[in-house]
């Protein structure tokens, strides 16, 4: 079955930890764009699911004077995770608090229907199997305010040349062993939202040393 379980994601996550950080060298750029089109200055609260060790959370918290207002709330299922999260968001007090859940949210949200202004996710619906991603896909909508966005990062294919060959080996490598890797397979999420519910309103590409990301901002219909 493509993606891994929350079960199996737990264990991963838990064993690697801060080598999460290391991989920024393919991350930044994607997340950078990501950040540049979610519109934060509108936005008074923000939902990260799968906040790993706090990286992407410091990134919002600290880019521009617009975030003094920003309410951040962090999940995810790894205990590790949540830990080094504490430890990096503990100088942002109240404004950032971090809390373990043991389904990765597939369930639902901990958050009032239409509670929150953005939900983030970097990096983690390609590890999911597709039943868990649509759930969770569907929590964000009803957790999502009125004008609300999900704005998302995953691993995506390349599109052209080297880029492309590289997703094809990522795929092949996680076939053959998803739970050693974390489950990251390459993902287009565009297509895989439900056109009826969702609008596209900004979607890009970003391949950063020929590892490709897919950035897509959307919001419900």
């Amino acid at each position: 079955m493509v993606g891994i379980s929350p079960s199996e994601a737990k264990r991963f996550y838990d064993g690697f930890g801060a080598r999460q950080d290391a991989q920024g060298w393919y991350e930044h750029p994607a997340i950078r764009d990501l950040l540049d089109h979610a519109a934060l200055a509108d936005a008074r609260s923000l939902l990260e699911v799968g906040c790993g060790t706090g990286r992407v959370a410091a990134e919002i918290l600290t880019r521009d004077e617009t975030a003094n207002d920003l309410r951040y709330l962090g999940l995810d299922i790894s205990e590790t995770m949540i830990g080094l999260a504490r430890e990096r968001l503990v100088r942002f007090g109240p404004r950032a608090q971090v809390f373990r859940v043991d389904v990765a949210a597939t369930d639902g949200l901990p958050v009032a229907d239409g509670g929150v202004d953005r939900v983030l996710a970097t990096y983690v619906l390609e590890l999911m199997r597709p039943d868990d991603r649509d759930r969770l896909v569907d929590a964000a909508a009803k957790a999502l305010a009125p004008g609300g966005l999900l704005c998302v990062v995953n691993l995506t294919e390349g599109e052209r040349g080297v880029a492309r060959l590289v997703s094809g080996a990522w795929r092949r490598l996680v076939d053959l062993s998803p739970a050693r890797l974390g489950g990251c397979r390459p993902l287009r999420l565009a297509e895989a939202l439900p056109r009826d519910r969702w609008e596209v309103v900004y979607r890009r590409v970003v391949a950063a040393f020929a590892v490709s990301s897919e950035v897509l901002v959307a919001r419900p219909r």
